[in-house]
C-alpha cells in the first residue's frame, strides 16, 4: 500500500497508513480520557470503532470499547458502561490476553464494584 500525504498528494504532509488509523484513534482517545474529556474520548472511541469495522483491523477493538466504557461510566451512564466493560472483557478472554484480562477486572472492580469475573 502506497502512503498518501495527510491533505492529499503533493501537500508536504505526513503519509497516511489507512489500515493504522484506529491505532491512532484509539491513543487518542485514551488520552482524551485521561485528561478528563470524557465526551471527546467517547466521541473518538465510538469513530474508532467504525474505523475498526471499515478497515478490518480489529487489533485495537478492546482498547476503543474499553475507552468508551471508562467514558461512559465516568458520564453516569453506568448500565451502558458495565455492559461495554463486559465486552471488552468477553474479547480479551476469547484473546487468551490474562494480564490485560487482571487489569480490566481490577479497574472496573475499583470504579464500579462489579466482579467481571463471577
Amino acid at each position: 500500500m502506497r502512503p498518501v500525504p495527510a491533505g492529499g498528494a503533493g501537500s508536504g504532509g505526513l503519509p497516511q497508513y489507512p489500515h493504522l488509523k484506529p491505532s491512532y484513534t484509539a491513543n487518542c482517545a485514551s488520552a482524551l480520557a485521561w485528561a478528563g474529556r470524557y465526551r471527546e474520548a467517547l466521541e473518538l472511541a465510538e469513530e474508532g470503532v467504525g474505523e475498526c469495522l471499515d478497515y478490518r483491523r480489529y487489533h485495537m477493538l478492546d482498547t476503543l470499547l474499553w475507552v468508551k466504557a471508562y467514558c461512559c461510566y465516568r458520564l453516569d451512564r453506568r448500565e451502558e458502561g458495565v455492559r461495554l466493560y463486559r465486552q471488552v472483557y468477553s474479547l480479551l478472554l476469547s484473546t487468551r490476553e490474562m494480564r490485560r484480562l487482571q487489569i480490566l477486572r481490577e479497574q472496573v472492580k475499583e470504579l464500579t464494584g462489579v466482579d467481571l469475573g463471577e
